[in-house]
């Protein structure tokens, strides 16, 4: 890549444009991959905002889930202490995005089926017969096809994005935003064994704060080699969105018929329950 580039990021974003305009979206995402990985580029600017998005827009429309969570790290790396409005903005922009292409994908598949009844059979008998008897493996090969990916690239989106602000708090109202978000995508989606892996990994996360996040950022009991880098301590608003995530996740497992997963979600309750219990009594 020109080293104009390194130095005009600007430059390289309309370049971008350029190779799109000549379906070469790959060359295209790979130049704004390496701009935004370039360790000459430390300070964040406006521009770079305009980057990520046009990167992540190439990430969507390629299904490419793994560069899009590694460009969300670079941005991360360069935007959370100087930007972190940038940062929200931009995670808020993927997920919006990708829930979409995900909704359109279903849509379209739906209207597939639809379209097949009303072509083969239109208002008959037997067409009503028929859609009560659809046999399953047709869809299931018509959702492989057109939602399957879109379904994939909005689930790995939630689990970058739960792994990037794990421990932010300065932005934890967006971490329990994805959480919220990946629970309905479950609940809608019917998607059993993502909704196991997602509960784990969210209780992971509170496990890690449990052990090596303190009450305040002030607390002497905690070493500041174990504290959990960027996690401010336990404040009466982080509780409250833990146990608002909680409680729709309860929910979700009660959907989902994940009675296990409810059982375990109650005691992921009280453990946060006895968090606020101790910030109290130092009240």
């Amino acid at each position: 890549m020109s080293s104009t580039f390194f130095h005009k990021p600007e430059l390289a974003l309309r370049r971008a444009l350029e190779l799109q305009g000549i379906d070469q979206h790959d060359a295209a995402l790979e130049l704004l991959h390496e701009v935004l990985s370039s360790r000459r580029h430390r300070t964040w600017s406006p521009a770079f905002e305009q980057i990520m998005i046009a990167y992540l827009d190439l990430c969507l429309k390629l299904l490419r889930s793994r560069e899009a969570k590694d460009g969300l790290h670079q941005y991360r790396n360069l935007s959370q202490s100087q930007a972190p409005g940038s940062l929200e903005k931009v995670i808020r922009y993927l997920m919006d995005a990708a829930e979409k292409k995900c909704s359109d994908a279903k849509a379209l598949a739906d209207a597939d089926i639809d379209d097949k009844f009303d072509d083969d059979f239109g208002a008959s008998p037997q067409a009503i017969l028929l859609s009560t008897m659809y046999m399953d493996p047709g869809k299931s090969q018509r959702d492989s096809a057109m939602l399957m990916p879109s379904l994939k690239f909005l689930w790995e989106t939630y689990r970058a994005v739960l792994d990037i602000l794990r421990s932010n708090s300065k932005l934890e109202h967006v971490y329990h935003a994805a959480a919220q978000n990946a629970l309905r995508f479950c609940k809608t989606y019917r998607r059993r064994m993502e909704f196991r892996h997602l509960t784990d990994m969210l209780r992971t996360h509170l496990g890690n704060l449990r052990q090596y996040g303190s009450l305040f950022d002030t607390d002497e009991n905690v070493k500041s080699s174990n504290k959990v880098r960027g996690f401010d301590g336990w404040t009466s608003e982080s509780i409250e969105l833990h146990l608002q995530t909680r409680f729709a996740q309860l929910e979700t497992a009660s959907i989902l018929h994940r009675y296990t997963e409810g059982f375990r979600t109650c005691e992921d309750i009280f453990n946060i329950l006895q968090i606020s219990q101790a910030r109290r009594k130092i009240d």
